[in-house]
């Protein structure tokens, strides 16, 4: 198996099994008593309840699951960690009979230890999934991974490169005593570095390079993978786990974004994540290349992810050398759901930006939520997508079309953009909003600005690439950035680069095209 196919490819651990497949599904209301569940359908996972692909094109305010798996004694002998990538609304996992979980994730990843609960043979593991006025229930895949007793409960793989070195955070769950962690790290599938260290319950691991790091580009998108070995008193192995890093640095100068010291233009393409028969839930790792190869032959440099995307997303990305700007939608302030996922991805180095979209864009919301994500990932610029009033920001972002692009330009770039009597109007209207001063200062990112093209006129490549290549020209020099929405068409809109079944393709446009 290709590691773009594990759930996370980030974090893969050798022993895996697999829980999607054909699921016992149920709609409607929860009976008084757990042992009255009826489960009358079947049910397709990952695919969300709604979905063609899932089996259940009928949504539901309130959906049940419910699968049978087996383990072996050995399965059964050590740790067992069960997994969830995506899973809607109010969440609740009873196996065997006993609660694991009751809560809320809002579409964030979870994983539990489950080794006291599971046993050999046959396990029952019943998911309840609750939303309004439809919930997607399960929408990512389910997983157990297996480790011995003492296990890797996190990790993470952090690249710097004014030290030259790689320095790898990191805990350990049970016994720690007389336990060695073996480091291996490889470069272009030659492996560069080779020691042991002493195991410890929370730790953080000095890796050096012997010679200047190779540095992630979207020209030359170089990766390094770390090899994490937990080895027991008696030398064996009680957990594995193979993780990447990169070296890639982000800085805002003068107004302009620098991507390792380089002055970048990104060249952005909305990806609304939609697939034909499955919502949001991509069929396969394959169909995500796709699309995400298809970007970078039509020219573009960055992809903008209208809602989070998976690991397998962000991993494609790296190996491209994509540039990713993640959209955070609804968005409150100090999100544990949201905090959790930009932990989990925090390691990737195509992610440049995150977009938040707030429930709300008041000052208050704005300047928190802006705090919260630059103290959970500071290296990272955050932005908040078009609003009226901007608070907090290390962006400034518009919504204009091609039409609008001079008026941006001249409000932007000109010494004065609006008339003093209306600047000292906002000033006393709104005294918390940036002024136009300040934002003319920061990075300017154009967004939604049409394609164009829809399925009737799609092969009129040249009338693109001359539009194209107009707002290029007329943004390239003074801003940081564009949108050009969107990859795909959806059923709602055909104004893409691609038609909803994804077969034509565009020649790249080039600036001087």
């Amino acid at each position: 198996m290709q590691r773009q196919d594990y759930p996370r490819p980030d974090a893969v651990r050798p022993r895996l099994k697999s829980l999607n497949g054909v699921w016992e599904f149920a709609k409607g209301a929860l009976p008084e008593s757990f042992s009255e569940l009826v489960f009358d359908e079947k049910i397709n996972v990952p695919f969300p309840a709604g979905s063609e692909m899932s089996g259940q094109t009928e949504p539901s305010a309130s959906v049940r699951y419910r699968k049978s798996f087996e383990l072996t004694a050995f399965e059964c002998s050590g740790t067992v960690l069960l997994n969830f990538l995506n899973v809607d609304g109010a969440f609740g996992v009873v196996l065997n009979g006993v609660t694991v979980f009751s809560g809320i994730k809002g579409g964030a990843s979870a994983h539990f230890d489950v080794s006291r609960i599971v046993r050999e043979g046959v396990n029952e593991l019943t998911v309840f999934s609750a939303a309004s006025p439809a919930t997607r229930g399960i929408y990512g895949s389910v997983w157990l991974e297996f480790a011995a007793k003492s296990y890797f409960s996190f990790i993470r793989a952090n690249a710097v490169y004014s030290a030259k070195a790689v320095y790898i955070q990191g805990a350990v769950a049970g016994a720690t005593e007389n336990y060695k962690i073996l480091v291996e790290t490889a470069s272009g599938g030659k492996q560069i570095f080779r020691r042991e260290y002493k195991a410890l319950p929370s730790f953080t691991l000095h890796v050096p390079l012997e010679r200047l790091p190779d540095m992630w580009t979207a020209s030359h998108p170089a990766l390094y993978d770390v090899r994490l070995t937990l080895i027991t008193p008696g030398g064996g192995m009680a957990d594995m786990l193979y993780t990447y890093t990169a070296f890639r640095e982000i800085d805002v100068l003068d107004g302009k974004i620098y991507i390792n010291g380089r002055r970048t233009f990104f060249e952005a393409v909305l990806d609304p994540m939609y697939y034909p028969g499955s919502g949001s839930t991509p069929p396969d790792s394959e169909r995500i290349a796709k699309d995400l190869a298809f970007a970078l032959l039509a020219g573009f440099n960055s992809v903008i992810f209208d809602s989070y995307p998976t690991p397998a997303h962000l991993y494609i990305a790296d190996k491209l050398g994509l540039f990713a700007i993640v959209k955070l939608k609804n968005i409150v302030p100090s999100d544990e759901n949201y905090r959790e996922l930009i932990m989990r991805d925090y390691g990737h180095p195509s992610v440049i930006i995150w977009e938040a979209e707030p429930q709300n864009y008041d000052a208050a919301t704005q300047r928190s939520v802006y705090t919260d994500l630059k103290n959970t990932d500071p290296k990272r610029i955050v932005t908040f997508p078009a609003a009226k009033r901007i608070y907090a920001t290390d962006l400034y972002s518009f919504d204009c079309d091609e039409k609008d692009i001079p008026m941006y330009l001249q409000l932007r770039f000109n010494t004065v953009p609006v008339s003093e009597k209306e600047e000292l109007r906002l000033k006393k209207t709104d005294p918390a909003a940036l002024s136009y001063e300040k934002l003319k200062a920061m990075p300017a990112f154009y967004t939604g600005i049409k394609a164009e093209l829809n399925i009737s006129d799609a092969v009129k490549e040249a009338s693109y690439k001359a539009k194209y290549s107009r707002i290029l020209a007329a943004l390239y020099e003074n801003a940081s950035g564009l949108e050009v929405s969107s990859l795909y068409d959806t059923p709602d809109r055909f104004d893409g680069l691609m038609s909803a079944e994804r077969e034509y393709k565009l020649s790249s446009p080039k600036r001087d095209a």
